[in-house]
């Protein structure tokens, strides 16, 4: 049971992985919405941010003290109220993370469909 939990909680880490890749992807390959052209730091910061999320599947709260060591500045906004960032309404959040999972949808829809074939054909 304990390997399972394991393997699952692997999965769900290349997952994540495959999520942050496919964002990375599309801060570099060029936005296609107006929005996210407009204003790319912004997304960065958005990406940098949730990268820096502590993993709750990880076991040790040590992993994500490098990130947090890398960047000072970052460990207050994480603490803070949601409206941390002094640049952005929560309108403007929302319509970056909309842009953002718009942008990642298809490409990880169609991930989600492959593997789960491969899956469906080892059993």
């Amino acid at each position: 049971m304990n390997q399972n939990k394991d393997q699952e909680k692997q999965a769900l880490l290349d997952e994540l992985n495959d999520i942050q890749s496919l964002l990375d992807e599309e801060t570099r390959g060029g936005a296609t919405t107006p929005r996210a052209t407009t204003h790319p730091e912004r997304a960065e910061q958005i990406r940098r941010l949730a990268s820096e999320r502590a993993n709750p599947f990880l076991g040790s709260p040590a992993a994500p003290a490098p990130a947090s060591a890398a960047t000072p500045a970052a460990g207050q906004p994480r603490a803070a109220t949601p409206t941390a960032s002094p640049g952005l309404s929560e309108q403007e959040l929302d319509r970056m993370v909309d842009a953002l999972v718009d942008q990642a949808l298809p490409k990880l829809e169609q991930q989600l469909r492959a593997r789960l074939k491969a899956r469906l054909r080892q059993r």
